[in-house]
């Protein structure tokens, strides 16, 4: 009977030991194929809360961007945009794109609230597709990525950032 068995327990771990490295090596090709993708600022198509088309070509092209995916719900978002909004005079040269999948009343409230719709540089969008969560491969809040003016990734933040680290790192 033992004879029997231990065949199949080392065909198990060998088959096991097969998944495993084909899910790390998938996932590790993934992960390259989204580093490569964001490299220059995808297309990219949102409504804003005033029902306008936000697109990459509307933005200001001498301006950076900072993308930023957030939940109206989330602690770290909430403190992100108050840090955004009590530093915004030093971020010269930069537009805000806030992303959220959740419905306008929501993010309008939440808008208010950390008085982000007073800044023209400042716009939200509403990703009703879950686009932005599928091209950056992000599935926490909040994410940040952050563009110069030539459309060339700068650097991403998975989680929570400050505002003066953003801005260290659109002066670099």
């Amino acid at each position: 009977m033992k004879k029997i068995i231990k065949p199949f327990i080392l065909l198990f771990i060998i088959s096991l030991l097969s998944f495993l490295g084909y899910k790390i090596t998938d996932k590790i090709n993934h992960k390259k194929e989204v580093s490569e993708r964001i490299q220059l600022l995808p297309n990219f198509s949102y409504n804003t809360l005033k029902g306008a088309v936000v697109t990459q070509n509307s933005l200001n092209k001498k301006f950076n961007t900072v993308f930023i995916n957030f939940n109206t719900e989330c602690d770290y978002c909430k403190h992100e945009a108050s840090q955004i909004n009590d530093h915004f005079a030093s971020f010269k040269n930069t537009q805000f794109v806030f992303v959220s999948n959740q419905n306008v009343n929501t993010i309008k409230e939440f808008a208010n609230t950390y008085n982000l719709l007073q800044h023209d540089a400042i716009y939200f969008a509403l990703d009703t597709k879950n686009d932005f969560s599928t091209t950056f491969d992000t599935h926490s809040f909040p994410y940040a990525a952050l563009y110069n003016p030539n459309k060339q990734l700068i650097k991403t933040f998975k989680g929570a950032v400050t505002a003066k680290t953003l801005l260290k790192a659109l002066q670099s």
